[in-house]
């Protein structure tokens, strides 16, 4: 109930701090603003060749998705900030059960308090339902349950002299699954809290050094975890083009949990609290490339990440390539590839063994047939090989949508 109210507190908090700032704003410096609002339509139709994501039957299915929306933005010299609602509907022909509608309501604010100081702040709510709602991020499925995700940040950035500065940031994540569903045993609600801190210093016209520290607690229904960490790295712009940034470091995790046994001397049932810690290194490795028409990101990194719907965390490797490229003004393409290890030891990092392989690939084209209106082409390939319960699956999916979006105050 407590968790609950705080997070019911925070969402009010900022719903009213983004109103008061849009309110404030917009009446007395409209006309030196940049102000837009963009309601939006898309439709889409697709084809999956394993709607359920199964390893065992495959079963095709075709997909409408409808999903309404609407951005706000109110944006100056000193403050930029933005709203957005967007509803994502999805109808099944044959497996009906799976119809859904997914929500994302988001606010956004950055502002300069002073040529050295700026704050910034976003928050966002999501409800969804999909199984593959987590593979861009994670690599990791989750069932058809529905879910509650509150997620707020706040950061700050204070330049000491032309070249030092400092950073410090906040994060929240609320996640809550529904309990009246028949699967809800299978998952674990999840709130934590988590900070950074940074210290950047260019060396140099192209190099940047920087060291980061931070701190996060997982709290689970039977379990939590404190992972502290810190982390040595540069950043350097290799030419007019290139640029690479490296990052390596040390982490420490303390997994907590409770366990029961029986106390036959005084013929009871008592808990028992038992720890354990891990000590590991983490990194990251970034090359990019900025060109005229191309921008291309190869990545790879190494960390302890929470393991959504699951009790506890996971050892989490991504390799990474993304791509875009505009080929004219009306066509651009896109691909997105994705390679993601999720590994934890029972009683270690999660309440039990994970093991998981996910590989996915995803080319698009989008064609802009006017400035408000977008053809999308997709397919996305992923297969995930569950090394623990011996299961390998795999699945296309097909999607061909149009978008429209228009500035009404244009």
């Amino acid at each position: 109930m407590m968790f609950r109210k705080n997070y019911n507190n925070i969402q009010n908090f900022c719903i009213r701090l983004v109103s008061f700032f849009f309110i404030t704003y917009y009446p007395s410096n409209v006309h030196g603003n940049d102000v837009q609002i963009n309601p939006m339509i898309g439709v889409k139709q697709e084809f999956t060749d394993n709607a359920f994501y199964s390893s065992k039957t495959m079963r095709h299915d075709f997909i409408s998705t409808f999903s309404p929306g609407l951005e706000i933005r109110n944006r100056s010299e000193i403050f930029d900030l933005s709203l957005s609602a967007l509803f994502d509907t999805y109808v099944y022909t044959d497996n009906r059960e799976l119809n859904a509608t997914n929500q994302t309501h988001s606010a956004k604010l950055e502002y300069d308090l002073s040529d050295k100081l700026d704050v910034s702040t976003d928050y966002t709510y999501k409800k969804d339902f999909n199984i593959d709602r987590d593979l861009e991020t994670s690599g990791i499925f989750v069932g058809t349950i529905e879910r509650n995700k509150h997620e707020l940040s706040l950061s700050s950035n204070y330049s000491i002299d032309e070249g030092t500065f400092l950073g410090i940031s906040y994060g929240y994540n609320n996640e809550k699954y529904d309990k009246g569903s028949a699967q809800s045993s299978m998952y674990s609600d999840l709130q934590s809290h988590s900070t950074t801190w940074g210290i950047n210093r260019y060396l140099n016209s192209t190099l940047l050094g920087r060291i980061i520290a931070g701190y996060s607690r997982y709290d689970y229904e039977n379990s939590s975890i404190d992972y502290s960490f810190v982390t040595l790295g540069i950043k350097k712009d290799i030419n007019e083009v290139y640029s690479c940034q490296l990052d390596l470091g040390a982490l420490n995790t303390r997994y907590s949990y409770e366990q029961k046994r029986v106390d036959f001397q005084n013929s009871r049932i008592v808990s028992e609290e038992i720890m354990s810690n891990k000590v590991g290194g983490l990194g990251s490795f970034v090359l990019s490339y900025r060109g005229e028409l191309s921008d291309v990101d190869l990545s790879v990194s190494h960390d302890i990440q929470a393991a959504s719907g699951r009790d506890g965390t996971a050892e989490r490797t991504t390799c990474a390539l993304d791509l875009k490229k505009s080929i004219d003004y009306e066509f651009t393409f896109y691909l997105s590839m994705k390679y993601f290890i999720n590994r934890a030891k029972k009683n270690e990092l999660a309440a039990q063994d994970i093991n998981e392989e996910t590989f996915r690939i995803g080319p698009w084209l989008r064609y802009k047939m006017s400035k408000d209106l977008y053809i999308d082409a997709k397919y996305r390939y992923y297969q995930m090989k569950n090394i623990e319960a011996s299961t390998f699956e795999r699945g296309n999916l097909i999607q061909l949508g149009i978008l429209y979006k228009h500035n009404l105050l244009e």
